[in-house]
């Protein structure tokens, strides 16, 4: 928007004196159309007038041109620098997607150890439960001997062993049991360690997904950007050729504008306050046909040329008939 509106002031600042311009260029054809032409010579007395709006012509298509110049520079400026802004950000959003490609690694990492460590979770909760049946089994085998004892038994059929005493049975029970403990306590010690170690993996998980995520949303912020710094080259590109165009159409004018004033200046040197009225004329066709594509400029064609052309347009015409109304007459022929 800001560079729009930049633009925009610009060729304000341009349309302004070529406005002049073309005016100038009006009163000069509106000069011809009612110049006390001497019917037998040709020649017409107000050349002072016309002069001085040729002379204005020119100045006013010259201050314009300058000022496209100026344009000119500040659209190379504003192409130069959304050039290196689009390459700056371009590398942004490269460097975002690889940070994201990383952190799909990690978390891909992640979700392998947390698969590893539900396993060893798994298996850790089994060791406890066999610890448990084994504590249970201990505890049966020393209730198992002290009832022995009790009962006065002094020996008793032990599958595989053989035959234990009753007190022998209750060591042996107790044997297990402490085993088992040792065993359930680092079972669970495991199991401990397991469950925080699938608690990290979980939190790194969500930690990349969380992150991966703002990363995509500062990459969708990004890639607006871009949007914005292209539609922006673009209309800087566009504005380039179009007022490249009206430079080169300007130039054109104050050209043969340029020509306009030699002749007057040779015919007044000639005639010495005098100036020979169709030779002007038929440059001055030149001069309105080189403003008239000025106007069709996209740029400035919805900033008043294109009426003022209009009128240039008619009165050229206008002056053309009366120079072919002449010519077919037979007058003058030497003039042209």
């Amino acid at each position: 928007m800001a560079l729009r509106a930049m633009n925009s002031m610009s060729l304000t600042e341009v349309v302004k004196p070529l406005n002049k311009g073309i005016v100038s260029i009006w009163e000069i054809c509106n000069c011809l159309m009612h110049a006390p032409v001497n019917q037998l010579t040709g020649m017409c007395s107000n050349y002072k007038e016309i002069r001085k709006h040729i002379e204005n012509a020119a100045a006013y298509l010259k201050k314009s041109e300058s000022r496209i110049k100026v344009k000119l520079q500040g659209l190379d400026f504003n192409m130069e620098r959304l050039a290196k802004e689009k390459s700056r950000v371009q590398a942004e959003k490269n460097e975002k997607q690889l940070t994201i490609e990383n952190l799909k690694i990690k978390k891909n990492s992640a979700k392998e150890s947390l698969k590893t460590s539900r396993d060893a979770l798994e298996q850790a909760e089994k060791n406890v439960e066999l610890s448990k049946e084994e504590i249970q089994r201990g505890e049966c085998r020393k209730e198992t001997g002290k009832w022995v004892t009790i009962a006065g038994v002094c020996v008793t059929a032990v599958p595989v062993v053989g035959w234990l005493t009753g007190p022998a049975i209750i060591s042996d029970g107790l044997d297990m049991m402490d085993g088992a403990s040792k065993a359930i306590k680092e079972a669970q010690d495991e199991l401990g360690e397991n469950k925080a170690e699938v608690e990290k993996n979980y939190r790194k998980i969500s930690k990349y997904k969380s992150r991966i995520s703002e990363i995509e949303e500062d990459i969708e912020k990004t890639d607006e950007k871009l949007g914005d710094i292209m539609e922006e080259l673009e209309d800087v590109k566009q504005n380039l050729v179009l007022t490249s165009e009206i430079q080169e159409m300007v130039r054109r004018a104050v050209t043969l504008l340029d020509i306009v004033t030699g002749r007057v200046n040779v015919l007044e040197k000639q005639t010495q306050q005098f100036i020979l009225w169709k030779p002007v004329v038929k440059v001055m066709e030149d001069v309105v046909s080189s403003v008239g594509k000025i106007a069709q400029n996209q740029l400035l064609y919805s900033r008043g040329a294109a009426s003022l052309i209009h009128t240039l347009r008619e009165n050229v015409e206008g002056l053309l008939a009366l120079c072919n109304s002449a010519q077919e007459s037979g007058d003058h022929e030497d003039y042209y």
